[in-house]
């Protein structure tokens, strides 16, 4: 589907855990909700840090993409537990060969 290898994990977030916090990753990443209710709120940044791409609480079934080098991180609601799977990719036009 991707062209690619896709690496798939799966997350599961406690009330109030913020995971790995804002970060970047090394592969564009499609994040696919699997909560019952809104339960996890996403903020997404620039490459450089200096602005704000989105932020935003994801539902059930929700689809999130974010490329390489995109600062992001998550923060499960108070009161909620959150699951989401993380497929992350190296996008094809971006490989070095």
């Amino acid at each position: 589907m991707f062209g690619t290898a896709v690496q798939v994990n799966a997350y599961l977030g406690d009330s109030g855990s913020s995971g790995l916090g804002l970060h970047q990753d090394d592969r564009d990443n499609l994040i696919w909700h699997q909560d019952e209710e809104e339960a996890k709120t996403w903020e997404v940044r620039s490459l450089d840090n200096t602005q704000l791409i989105l932020r935003s609480t994801m539902s059930r079934s929700s689809l999130l993409y974010f490329r390489e080098g995109d600062y992001h991180g998550a923060e499960t609601c108070a009161g909620k537990q959150s699951l989401h799977l993380t497929f992350g990719f190296k996008h094809p036009k971006r490989q070095l060969f």
